[in-house]
């Protein structure tokens, strides 16, 4: 155990950066006032869970919609934007897919984070929920110092 500890603590850098960090999200999405409409909701997303990482996310309408801000360098990679990407992919598709007819989006998204998310993730969130008014985005973070002593104190 003592082992395996070591050799993840060399791997968990002292300082947190972006291409190494990962967020978790999960969903429960739909139209919205379907009940008062007297009818069932045409698209429904849901995912009980997942693990984005840094990377880009290739969805060139996305570029526009949850633009990221050039802080010293891009980060427009950062798994917060990506994974509201695609989330925000799928949930455009699927209304596109229901037709004119489709109620707004609305529901909840869940997003944790394993580092304070910097000030281009915080105006993602912002682009995206005015993207989505009427979906609840819930985003939890801890320290970058807080995420490496729970990942380190986890190994057996």
């Amino acid at each position: 155990a003592e082992v395996g500890r070591a050799a993840l603590a060399g791997q968990l850098p002292e300082e947190p950066s972006g291409q190494r960090l990962v967020v978790w999200t999960s969903y429960s999405l739909g139209e919205a006032d379907v009940r008062e409409k007297g009818r069932r909701s045409m698209w429904i997303l849901k995912h009980d869970g997942r693990v984005v990482a840094h990377g880009r996310h290739k969805w060139q309408e996305g570029e526009a919609l949850l633009p990221p801000l050039f802080v010293g360098h891009s980060r427009g990679g950062h798994a917060e934007r990506r994974a509201l990407l695609q989330i925000a992919e799928r949930i455009l598709q699927n209304a596109a897919a229901a037709g004119p007819d489709a109620g707004e989006p609305s529901g909840t998204v869940r997003l944790y984070a394993s580092h304070t998310p910097c000030v281009s993730c915080l105006a993602c969130f912002a682009q995206f929920r005015r993207l989505f008014p009427r979906v609840k985005l819930v985003v939890a973070f801890a320290a970058w110092d807080e995420t490496r002593v729970q990942v380190l104190n986890s190994v057996l």
